[in-house]
């Protein structure tokens, strides 16, 4: 688990690349322009994931995916991640939101999915700007 703990620090500045080049509403932008390192952080992870995806829902919601490369125990697993919940708030609140809203993305959400490789959902979570922010 300590090594998930990272996972959302290192995606959330890796993916934070904004361009202005990519046509479409602005979030689906935002996705275009985070595209490029998706590899290049599930690289980074060697086998954990088979595969890391960046999409969008709705016109405010950036969906990072993650897919296990390994059946995950669902009930373990699961409650590790629930001590993630406040690496991911304070990284989306000093690092995606900002950049999401720079993007001209107002009301940003970000969620996240943790999938096992037969497609069941291991843990899932939607994180909102913070009062504090």
């Amino acid at each position: 688990m300590k090594n998930l703990v990272r996972i959302p620090t290192l995606v959330l500045l890796a993916l934070l690349v904004v361009s202005g080049c990519a046509s479409g509403s602005p979030i689906e932008q935002f996705v275009a322009a985070g595209q490029s390192q998706v590899d290049s952080v599930k690289e980074s992870f060697g086998d954990t994931f088979s595969s890391v995806e960046l999409s969008a829902e709705g016109e405010n919601t950036i969906v990072y995916t993650y897919v296990f490369g390994t059946e995950q125990d669902i009930p373990t697993i699961s409650a590790g991640f629930e001590s993630t919940t406040s690496t991911l708030q304070s990284g989306c609140d000093e690092a995606v939101f900002p950049a999401m809203r720079q993007a001209g993305i107002s009301d940003p959400a970000a969620k996240y999915v943790y999938l096992n490789p037969d497609g069941t959902e291991v843990w899932s979570t939607y994180i909102y700007p913070s009062a504090e922010e």
